[in-house]
């Protein structure tokens, strides 16, 4: 229970239960201290207070950091009530949001660079249990953002590229539905587990619908499993090595725009979905044409789930998502990506050593008592599962579970996969598609891409001091567009950008900027070029 007092320096201190959260002489003191301690030589874009309480550690935070954005996580609502000092934005437990939700509406991945966070140690003492689970929803959040940011920094670039030259080239667009509402869905990953399940998926195949990612796509073709749907969102060059040697003509490839180029190749239909980026929404704006909206997502398993949540009320379930190494082997065999450590391998570089000596580097953390190893960025997947809401995950389903666990996702085996779908009656059409015929022809696709394009050149000439001036350059972060241009072309120059700011390094700055806007306006008009010259084909 709450209780307010008075210190001897006469200022309203608290106590839960006889525990006091402050000094009983000066709490606004006892709070300036803990802040120059905990903040020294450091000059932070946000703090997150966790554990605020009523009031000092706040106001001490924004009298040494008054242009620094405050964000409070009350660990109790009576407490947010009596605070005499709040801070920018503030959670409690009575907000109406979850705390991961309200955090990952609040933080954006830039806001990473100056990001720091405190935690009130009575506070933390006295709801350890509520501090032990907010402490795990904010490096969840954090892990993610992080995830994002370092995809973007790589692959930024070419999510443009590709977006451009899969809108110009992809022909055989289809529309309609990607799985039967009577079965239940299988999506199969390339985990080394997925092979436990394959007599089951075989013996069954008519009785559900399968989609693939495309890392699983050499295991089907191997054991005739082929697959309803392939699912597409990497956007590097291995994400279509899968389908080299693919024998079915007649496969589907679920993607976004942004997804690897060159599936164009291929002699499968096309179902597009959209992702929440700038670039796609921009490139199919005014289509008069309907897309799925499926959210930006780490991890293509992620993706495609989000999808199957989007187009079924049906069971779904998981085969191969183990998240994690067994042994030596990322991923189950036959595959793609083992073949070329198989043709890479020499006497002086045997086939299991290059397989051992990548796993060292690409999983680096081990599981205790289990013979296998995950990665971060594994742990942050995870999280992202095992975050779903209760009603979502009631029908998820994950075949033969590993060690990296997905607290609330139903684990069973492949005799209680069998139990699932051995009743049902096989149907020939487990999807439903056809062909887009407003899909615009190749002239008018050219025509938009080159509009775009020299639309935001012209935007890059017109805004130029924004680039130029010191006292404008911080209107990139508030002008839409050229965030947006800035982050997903050249993300690492931009938090350096947002650093020089807010350490006040005027000359770096503007250098810094002009450079930033260079590389953005050179990599536009490759891109320009190339479309005008057809070097895309």
């Amino acid at each position: 229970m709450l209780a307010l007092s008075t210190s001897k320096s006469g200022h309203q201190i608290a106590s839960i239960n006889g525990i006091s959260l402050h000094s009983h002489y000066n709490p606004h003191n006892e709070a300036s201290r803990f802040v120059e301690t905990a903040l020294s030589h450091k000059t932070p874009g946000i703090v997150i207070l966790l554990g605020a309480s009523l009031g000092y550690l706040s106001h001490a935070i924004k009298s040494k950091f008054p242009h620094t954005l405050l964000i409070c996580i009350y660990y109790t609502t009576s407490l947010f009530k009596k605070s005499f000092y709040k801070g920018d934005l503030n959670w409690h437990p009575e907000a109406g949001l979850a705390i991961s939700t309200f955090l990952s509406r609040q933080l954006s991945e830039l806001d990473i660079e100056g990001l720091e966070y405190l935690e009130w140690p009575a506070c933390s003492l006295i709801w350890k249990d509520i501090s032990t689970d907010i402490h795990a929803s904010l490096q969840q959040v954090l892990r993610e953002l992080s995830g994002s940011l370092i995809t973007t920094i790589g692959a930024g670039k070419l999510w443009i590229k590709n977006t451009f030259f899969n809108f110009l080239c992809l022909e055989n667009i289809v529309a309609g539905i990607p799985c039967d509402h009577n079965l239940p869905l299988v999506i199969i990953a390339s985990g080394p587990s997925l092979k436990k399940s394959l007599p089951i998926l075989r013996k069954h195949r008519k009785k559900y619908v399968l989609w693939s990612l495309p890392s699983a796509l050499k295991f089907c073709g191997t054991y005739d499993l082929v697959p309803d749907v392939v699912i597409i969102t990497d956007p590097g060059y291995y994400s279509t090595y899968h389908f080299h040697g693919n024998s079915s003509n007649d496969i589907t490839m679920a993607m976004p725009l942004s997804a690897s180029r060159g599936l164009w190749h291929q002699k499968g239909k096309i179902f597009l979905f959209t992702q929440p980026n700038y670039f796609e929404e921009t490139v199919i704006a005014g289509l008069n044409m309907e897309f799925p909206r499926i959210p930006s997502n780490g991890t293509v398993a992620g993706s495609a789930l989000e999808l199957a949540l989007k187009h079924t009320k049906n069971r779904i379930f998981l085969a191969g998502l183990d998240l994690c190494y067994s042994d030596i082997f990322s991923h189950v065999r036959p595959n793609t990506i083992n073949d070329l450590f198989y043709c890479s391998s020499q006497r002086f570089s045997p086939y299991l050593s290059s397989l051992y000596t990548w796993c060292l580097k690409t999983a680096t953390v081990k599981i205790e008592k289990q013979l296998c190893r995950t990665s971060q960025a594994y742990f942050t997947y995870s999280g992202w599962f095992s975050s779903l809401p209760k009603p979502t995950k009631n029908r998820i389903y994950r075949i033969n579970p590993s060690p990296l666990s997905l607290p609330g996702i139903h684990n069973i085996n492949e005799q209680e996969l069998e139990c699932f779908i051995r009743p049902l009656t096989g149907q020939k059409n487990r999807t439903s598609f056809h062909a887009v015929s407003q899909y615009p022809s190749y002239a008018e696709r050219e025509k938009k891409a080159v509009s775009i394009i020299r639309g935001w050149l012209e935007s890059l000439n017109q805004k130029q001091g924004c680039f130029s001036s010191p006292h404008k350059i911080l209107h990139i972060f508030k002008d839409d567009l050229l965030l947006k241009l800035c982050y997903f072309i050249s993300a690492q120059k931009l938090l350096e950008l947002k650093r020089n700011i807010r350490f006040k390094n005027t000359t770096e700055t503007k250098i810094l900027a002009a450079s930033l806007r260079e590389e953005i306006t050179s990599f536009l008009t490759q891109i320009l070029q190339k479309i005008m010259k057809r070097q895309h084909l």
